[in-house]
């Protein structure tokens, strides 16, 4: 059914190479590479290729936003692969929880909508 999208359709999978969402907890570092991650070492060209879906693997953020754009104007169902750093999610996750808790966002957000120009009515 998802192969036969009435508009261009961008399916977006993060690959960390799994197990990272163990890094979220309160573990030992030595203990979560050792018990908790499990690398799978996969690339998703086959479920693509399972579901009759265009694929595109991008390892940058300049080539997914490119991939994304190709896709948009291509049409049909693209699976697009996002590779990232193992931890890369997991990190960015948490500098985010940390600028949340601190009020490091909001005061950004405050401060962009301030200038913000008035839309004409």
């Amino acid at each position: 059914m998802l192969r036969q999208a009435p508009a261009p359709l961008v399916l977006m999978v993060v690959n960390n190479n799994g197990g990272q969402i163990f890094s979220l907890l309160p573990t030992p570092a030595r203990a979560r590479e050792a018990f908790y991650s499990m690398p799978q070492d996969v690339e998703f060209s086959h479920v693509a290729a399972m579901f009759v879906l265009n694929y595109v693997r991008a390892e940058s953020w300049q080539q997914m936003s490119e991939a994304t754009a190709a896709c948009w104007a291509q049409g049909g169902v693209t699976l697009l692969e996002a590779a990232v750093e193992a931890k890369a999610g997991a990190d960015t996750l948490n500098q985010l929880a940390t600028q949340v808790a601190s009020g490091e966002i909001e005061t950004q957000l405050e401060s962009d909508i301030a200038r913000l120009e008035p839309l004409p009515l």
